[in-house]
């Protein structure tokens, strides 16, 4: 596991990208990242996507493992996510946003 960004699913992380450029809400992000990946889905692994697709740090994602800590791994309160994560979102968006034209 050297390496573990490198597996990351291309199609999620636009996906992610594009939902961000939608200016969906991290918390929307969350469900339909989620979904995607099944119910086996880890919270380390959503972390993951959520860092490779939007150029965030582990500080920044903290608040999603923080507020999903329950038996579902449901977000317990989105407009906090949404709160924390929006700012990180927008400021690393020239990282990771290559549709500017």
């Amino acid at each position: 596991m050297s390496n573990s960004m490198e597996q990351l699913d291309q199609a999620l992380i636009e996906n992610l990208r594009s939902m961000a450029r939608q200016s969906r809400s991290p918390s929307e992000m969350f469900q339909e990242l989620k979904r995607s990946l099944g119910n086996e889905a880890h919270i380390v692994t959503v972390l993951k996507y959520f860092r490779q697709a939007l150029g965030l740090t582990l500080a920044d994602v903290k608040p999603i493992a923080a507020l999903s800590r329950n038996e579902l791994r449901e977000i317990e309160d989105a407009a906090i996510v949404d709160e924390l994560l929006s700012p990180a979102i927008l400021k690393h968006r020239a990282d990771w946003d290559m549709s500017k034209a």
